[in-house]
């Protein structure tokens, strides 16, 4: 286990022992796991919302845009999986 995975195991038992919400993501590889605490979302630029409830309202309206990968790549990748 890489050290930083240890570290956010190790938060994420501190934060569920002493009851605080805490929010975590882990990538693919478990290289790379954030945790953080609700009330330091906002900071991180990291928003939600789950049953209508949002550590924050966010006003500006945020666009999304798809751009699909070339086919090739994205046979060769799925293929590698």
């Amino acid at each position: 286990m890489n050290e930083k995975l240890s570290t956010a195991i190790s938060k994420m038992n501190e934060y569920g022992k002493d009851g605080k919400p805490f929010f975590f993501i882990f990538d693919f590889e478990l290289e790379n796991p954030c945790v953080f605490l609700l009330d330091e979302l906002i900071k991180e630029n990291i928003f939600f919302k789950i049953n209508e409830k949002n550590p924050d309202k966010y006003q500006k309206q945020i666009l999304l845009t798809k751009k699909p990968i070339d086919f090739s790549l994205y046979k060769n990748s799925f293929d590698f999986v």
